[in-house]
């Protein structure tokens, strides 16, 4: 199965005004660590948003048993899964006591066979 990514984000930035308020120098790359259940979480490595996106699927994907190439060149004629990511923002709220974060997140998904599409979902979260 070839992975394919797309931002189309409107709105580049990936921190909030909240967040920027304290991390004024920050890049636009996030840290990713992986847990399961309660055991302690791992560092993945820390990715531009777009090559975060590419790795969280290539996981996910790979977890469920199928074979995925993130590679064009390689992908001859698998089935072909989009990810087009349309938001993606961090943030901080402050509370009286502590600061908390908050994400929203909404991308579409697209699975095709041959140039052919099988289904299609828009997905989003806060």
């Amino acid at each position: 199965m070839f992975l394919e990514i797309r931002d189309s984000r409107a709105d580049k930035e990936v921190l909030g005004e909240g967040a920027k308020e304290d991390f004024k120098n920050a890049s636009d790359s996030i840290s990713l660590s992986i847990a399961e259940g309660s055991e302690k979480a791992f560092k993945i490595g820390v990715f531009p948003i777009k090559d975060l996106m590419r790795k969280i699927f290539e996981e996910r994907l790979a977890n469920l048993g199928l074979d995925v190439e993130i590679n064009a060149n390689k992908m001859g004629d698998a089935p072909k899964v989009v990810i087009d990511i349309q938001s993606f923002k961090l943030d901080l709220i402050k509370g009286t006591v502590k600061r908390t974060w908050t994400g929203k997140m909404a991308y579409n998904v697209e699975i095709s066979d041959n140039g052919k599409v099988l289904a299609s979902n828009k997905i989003s979260g806060e």
